[in-house]
């Protein structure tokens, strides 16, 4: 069965760079882009998904301005640590084979509105984000992160029930009310969460309690007439679109897991050392049937000049006796004399580990 994970890049990214300590390697920072890796293939380990797609914002600006000139315009300055890692992570997904979607003008959002409307199967969506728990449906639960890049919250609509007593269309609904101070969407001033929650359960949208505004009596009454416009235009702010015109592939979607070489030396090129030692992560040798490479008997004088290579590539299977550098495969006889009498296959091997 096909299932699909879709990133919220910019949100785990985030996450992953403030929820580490400081990491970098000959000087550059790396902790967003190792969290971001750390989370990622724990999930792939784990769910097992198909498919995988990551959607990154383009730039701060979208049609969200035209509809209020404020929208995210409190937010600080991304750090320049972060800035330099968001390529640093698009070249690692580019060796996972990951399609990476972003586009001018449109948010991460909307290009995972349009990805979980368009694609019919069932799907993760992984982010901080709470605006996208209005994407949950029969086939789709949104994965909340929670503590640092190591644990989430799976949302989908018995557990959304639980924590807001709200269906998932609701979610807009409730930012109209109350708003967003992350994206600076104002809601109506002076209305918090308990409120808007209460007013949801009892008339469900915005639309219903102006229809019966008489029925709210005192300062709540006035505060939902005064902002009553600010109440519509929250709720375009919060509504996710779905229907974004733009390209994609299903196919180009799937995921090649375990990965192979092209990861395993950026992983050496950025000193992963912890990722580098999961060897479920990575394809094993004996599997390279389409690869060019070569078959030697391990004798005394080609283990020299493999002590003195430098390795782009190793990896070993100690149950067949094999070992890969770079492009040779090296083979083992079962209890062959390679130099003293006294040197076993056991020791030889464990010395190769």
């Amino acid at each position: 069965m096909e299932k699909l994970l879709i990133i919220d890049g910019n949100s785990i990214a985030n996450r992953a760079f403030y929820a580490l300590p400081f990491l970098s390697n000959d000087g550059k920072p790396s902790g967003a882009v190792f969290g971001f890796a750390n989370i990622l293939l724990k999930i792939l380990q784990e769910e097992k998904p198909t498919h995988v797609a990551v959607a990154f914002d383009h730039a701060r600006k979208t049609f969200r301005n035209e509809i209020y000139s404020e929208y995210k315009m409190q937010r600080k300055e991304t750090p320049a640590e972060l800035i330099s890692q968001f390529p640093v992570i698009k070249q690692m997904l580019e060796c996972m084979d990951i399609p990476i979607f972003e586009f001018a003008g449109i948010e991460a959002d909307d290009i995972i509105g349009t990805l979980s409307s368009e694609i019919k199967c069932e799907k993760i969506i992984l982010s901080g984000d709470r605006d996208l728990l209005q994407l949950i449906d029969d086939e789709t639960t949104v994965w909340l992160t929670k503590k640092g890049v190591s644990e989430v919250d799976k949302v989908d609509e018995k557990r959304l029930k639980e924590l807001y007593a709200l269906r998932p269309f609701q979610i807009v609904e409730l930012k109209a009310l109350m708003g967003d101070a992350s994206d600076n969407i104002p809601g109506v001033k002076g209305v918090g969460e308990k409120t808007a929650i209460s007013l949801l359960e009892e008339y469900e949208n915005i639309d219903v309690i102006y229809d019966n505004i008489e029925s709210i009596k005192g300062k709540l009454k006035e505060k939902l007439e005064s902002e009553k416009d600010m109440a519509y235009i929250s709720r375009k702010l919060a509504q996710i679109k779905r229907e974004c015109k733009f390209d994609f592939n299903i196919e180009k979607m799937k995921i090649k897991f375990p990965f192979g070489e092209k990861l395993y030396k950026f992983f050496v090129e950025w000193n992963f050392s912890s990722l580098l030692k999961n060897q479920n992560i990575f394809i094993r040798f004996e599997n390279k049937q389409n690869k060019d490479f070569r078959k030697e008997k391990l004798n005394k004088l080609n283990l020299g000049k493999i002590i003195e290579e430098k390795f782009d590539v190793f990896c070993y299977d100690l149950k067949k006796m094999q070992f890969f550098v770079n492009n040779t495969l090296y083979f083992i006889e079962e209890n062959f004399q390679m130099f003293e009498d006294n040197i076993s296959t056991e020791e030889v091997l464990n010395n190769l580990k």
